[in-house]
């Protein structure tokens, strides 16, 4: 299967609103892709192996035994190339067209990264129902920047399109947590409890993403991936963008000492404002 990427402006933001995601083409060079493989690969290793690079957050999702999957947060302060790549201009002019938003500013980011043969799936799930602390947390974009080939055999990325309209759906996910392979994964359906999505339901595709290219979701958009049983490692790295109107919903996030309600714009250097265009 190819790649399903689209570089028209309009294309690109009729398909985001229909679907709830689309692939935004491919926005980094080959040398751009080189580094940050060489760098992540080099904070993976000292983070799950020798142990002497400390991150903002670290978790392996693997629930099985030989099968991992690493998460890590903070990068971006963590290294220069990963640095330039949250402000890198072709990734965010294209958040703000899908966003219709002169203001893109960064809530957050986490490495997905499947190593090769026993890599963890990663069950469905939705992404606004885990980001409480900023409101309306159904506003973000995920950039899911492909570092390596994601295919079917890799692990790649499965969405149902269309899942971004029927609001929150996160304990109807829960009923999948334990597939994992392809062909189980692939099994989803729409809640009883919602003739919408009853109603407009299509079947869950994968998203063949390679690498250099970048994925962008809604945050209620239906997602996940099974396992990585190929030969190849399925590196990837995700930004979650915020448009201009997000606020302080709790003081539950260490990162937000301020009172609720106030804007993200104020929040300080952990959120750093990538783009603000005079409009």
């Amino acid at each position: 299967m190819t790649s399903q990427a689209d570089n028209s402006a309009d294309d690109l933001v009729l398909a985001f609103e229909r679907d709830g995601f689309v692939n935004a083409g491919k926005l980094l060079t080959e040398a751009e892709v080189s580094e940050l493989q060489t760098e992540l690969d080099r904070i993976v290793h000292g983070v799950f192996v020798t142990r002497d690079c400390v991150p903002a957050y670290f978790h392996d999702l693997g629930k099985d035994s030989g099968l991992s999957h690493y998460q890590v947060s903070g990068l971006w302060m963590l290294s220069d190339p990963f640095r330039r790549l949250i402000e890198n201009p072709r990734i965010v002019d294209a958040a703000s067209r899908v966003m219709h938003s002169s203001l893109v500013q960064v809530w957050a980011d986490t490495v997905q990264y499947k190593p090769a043969q026993k890599g963890a799936h990663f069950q469905w799930h939705q992404d606004a129902p885990y980001h409480w602390s900023m409101e309306p947390s159904d506003k973000l974009l995920g950039a899911w920047v492909a570092l390596d080939d994601a295919d079917e055999a890799s692990g790649c990325m499965w969405m149902v399109p269309g899942s971004h309209l029927w609001g929150e759906q996160e304990r109807h996910l829960w009923n999948y947590m334990n597939h994992k392979d392809v062909e189980t994964f692939r099994n989803v359906a729409p809640p009883p409890d919602s003739p919408q999505a009853a109603e407009h339901f299509r079947p869950a595709v994968p998203r063949i993403v390679r690498a250099g290219e970048v994925h962008f979701h809604h945050a209620l958009t239906w997602h996940g991936s099974p396992m990585n049983t190929s030969n190849r490692p399925r590196r990837a790295y995700t930004i979650h963008y915020m448009p201009e109107g997000l606020t302080i919903a709790s003081r539950s996030d260490p990162r937000l000492p301020f009172p609720p309600g106030t804007p993200m714009t104020q929040a300080g250097p952990m959120f750093p404002i990538v783009s603000r265009k005079n409009v």
